[in-house]
C-alpha cells in the first residue's frame, strides 16, 4: 500500500509513513496513481505597482497647469478689458464737447468735479421731499379728493395728499416751461439749451415726462431755493426725461413712503396703458409693470449723470 500523503510504499500493517509520518490509519490499498495530493499552492501575487498613483498625480499636475493657466488668463483679460474701459471713458470725456455738441468753452475740469459730485452724491439723502413749507407759508389742508386719500396741501407744483408716512404727489401743471427756477431763465429755454446744443440732432428731450419728474421731486418754489439741490434733482430729472426720450409716457401722480426717500413710484400712462415705474435712486434701479420688471439702462453712470450737471451749469450760470 502506499501514503496517501506522499505516495511512499509503506508496509502492510504498518500505522504510519515511515516517509512522511502521515497516519495509516485509513484501509485499503491505493496506487500512487490514485493517490491525489497536492501541497497548497503558492499563489504568486503581482508586484506591487505605483502606475495608479502616477496616473492621479499626473492627472493632478494637468488641473494644477490648467487651473493657473486659467487664471493667468483672466488676469490678462480683466486687465485689458480694465484698460480699454478706461481707454473708452477717457475718450468719452475728452470728446464730450464734439461727439455730444457741448459748447467749446466746456472745462473738463468741471467735468470731472461734476463727476465727482455725482460719485459723492447720495441719492437716499439728497433727493428727500420735504413736503413741509416755512411756517409763513403753510397751505389750508383738507381731506382728499377724489381716490386719493389724507389731508391735502396745495403747493405751487403740486398737490400733496399725507396720510401718515405715505406721500402722493400730484402735478398739478404749476411747473411747466415757463417756469424759472434759477438766475431768471425758463425751463423752456433750458430745455432748447439741452435739445439744440447737448443732445444729438435729431434727438430730443422728453418735456412732458422732464416736467412730471421734477414736480415730483421740487414740489414748491418754496422748498427747493438752493441752486445744488435744484441742480441734483433736475439732473435725475434730465436723466430718465432723455433716457425715455421717444417713449409716449406722462406722470399721473407719484407716491412716497416717507421711510424710503429714494424710491419713488410713478403712476404713468405709458404709451396708451396705465401702469406704475418704481424708481429707487438710492440703488440706481428702475421697474417697470408694477414693479415686477426690471429694466437695464446704463443712464446711471456717473460720466453720463455729471453732462447734464455740466449742461445745467452752462445755461443757468452762464451769461
Amino acid at each position: 500500500m502506499f501514503c496517501p500523503r506522499c505516495g511512499a510504499e509503506v508496509a502492510e500493517g504498518q500505522k504510519f509513513c515511515s516517509e512522511c509520518g502521515a497516519s495509516m490509519s485509513a484501509p485499503g490499498k491505493q496506487s500512487v496513481e490514485e493517490v491525489q495530493y497536492f501541497e497548497p499552492a503558492q499563489e504568486k501575487l503581482p508586484k506591487k505597482t505605483n502606475t495608479a498613483l502616477i496616473i492621479v498625480c499626473a492627472v493632478l499636475g494637468v488641473l494644477v497647469v490648467l487651473v493657473v493657466v486659467v487664471i493667468l488668463i483672466f488676469r490678462a483679460t480683466m486687465k485689458a478689458y480694465k484698460a480699454e474701459s478706461e481707454k473708452i471713458v477717457e475718450s468719452y470725456v475728452k470728446d464730450l464737447d464734439l461727439d455730444v455738441d457741448m459748447p467749446e468753452d466746456v472745462d473738463l475740469d468741471e467735468l470731472n468735479k461734476a463727476i465727482d459730485d455725482i460719485n459723492n452724491l447720495n441719492l437716499t439723502g439728497d433727493l428727500d421731499v420735504n413736503v413741509n413749507k416755512p411756517d409763513e407759508e403753510k397751505s389750508d389742508t383738507a381731506t382728499g379728493e377724489g381716490s386719493y386719500e389724507g389731508d391735502l396741501t396745495k403747493y405751487s407744483y403740486a398737490d400733496v395728499y399725507i396720510k401718515g408716512t405715505d406721500i402722493t404727489i400730484v402735478p398739478n401743471g404749476g411747473l411747466n416751461g415757463k417756469t424759472v427756477l434759477y438766475n431768471g431763465k425758463d425751463l423752456d429755454g433750458f430745455l432748447d439749451y439741452i435739445d439744440n446744443v447737448v443732445l444729438e440732432p435729431g434727438r430730443t428731450i422728453n418735456r412732458d415726462f422732464f416736467y412730471g419728474v421734477l414736480t415730483s421731486m421740487l414740489v414748491d418754489k418754496s422748498l427747493v431755493t438752493e441752486y445744488d439741490e435744484i441742480q441734483k434733482n433736475m439732473t435725475m430729472a434730465l436723466m430718465m426725461a432723455n433716457n425715455f426720450h421717444d417713449i409716449d409716457v406722462t406722470v399721473k401722480d407719484c407716491y412716497l413712503d416717507g421711510n424710503k426717500a429714494s424710491e419713488y413710484h410713478y403712476h404713468v400712462k405709458a404709451v396708451g396703458k396705465d401702469d406704475e415705474w418704481v424708481v429707487d435712486y438710492g440703488k440706481q434701479t428702475v421697474f417697470f409693470n408694477g414693479g415686477k420688471t426690471e429694466y437695464h439702462s446704463n443712464m446711471f453712470k456717473s460720466e453720463y449723470l455729471a453732462t447734464w450737471m455740466v449742461a445745467i451749469d452752462e445755461y443757468f450760470k452762464g451769461n
